[in-house]
């Protein structure tokens, strides 16, 4: 995997992270999910691998619920998978 920052497709996924950003601070689980490939894997080491719209809205909604309405990326770093692809790894922490 190369790590190339300028790409039309690493600048397509910085635009679908803000949007998801966007999401979660107004408390929509479903537009967070919706910023992810309908058969995407996320794995969030604290709760587990949530595959699919559906499993990742789910943790997000559940995050919602709790209170959480603030993210913040710790080094994100944007990789090029293949032509079609990147992967998006970050710490993170919540309000």
């Amino acid at each position: 995997m190369a790590n190339e920052q300028d790409t039309p497709l690493i600048k397509a996924v910085k635009q679908a992270s803000s949007e998801w950003k966007a999401a979660f601070s107004s408390g929509n689980a479903k537009g967070c999910a919706n910023q992810y490939d309908p058969d995407a894997v996320m794995h969030a080491p604290s709760f587990g691998p949530f595959t699919g719209h559906s499993e990742i809205e789910f943790l997000w909604q559940k995050l919602i619920n709790d209170g959480f309405n603030s993210v913040e990326y710790i080094n994100p770093k944007f990789e090029t998978v293949d032509e079609q692809s990147a992967l998006l790894t970050s710490g993170w922490k919540m309000n």
